[in-house]
């Protein structure tokens, strides 16, 4: 994969802390949801802000990321493609 940029479109964090939105690469969209908070926690993932992470490819039912202060099972970046590895690092730039 040619190095392309993962546009991001999202709204403000609620209150509560999260961030929903959506993650495009390659003419290729995700559904996204964050939780993150100000601070790290040993909760987050790499021990950072995001506590929880979710991503679907849209138009599919199943989450091809999901993290719930801990990887949930088949879903970790481990093994994915590429283009769902590169979403992931530009999320946890830009939240973790």
């Amino acid at each position: 994969m040619n190095k392309q940029e993962v546009t991001l479109n999202h709204g403000e964090r609620k209150e509560s802390g999260w961030t929903l939105g959506t993650a495009a690469l390659d003419g290729v969209a995700y559904d996204f949801q964050v939780k993150h908070f100000d601070e790290p926690s040993v909760y987050g993932i790499r021990r950072g802000r995001i506590s929880k992470l979710w991503l679907r490819r849209q138009g599919e039912d199943k989450a091809v990321l999901s993290y719930d202060r801990g990887w949930e099972r088949g879903c970790s970046p481990r093994g994915k493609d590429e283009a769902v590895t590169v979403i992931y690092k530009t999320l946890i730039a830009k939240f973790n």
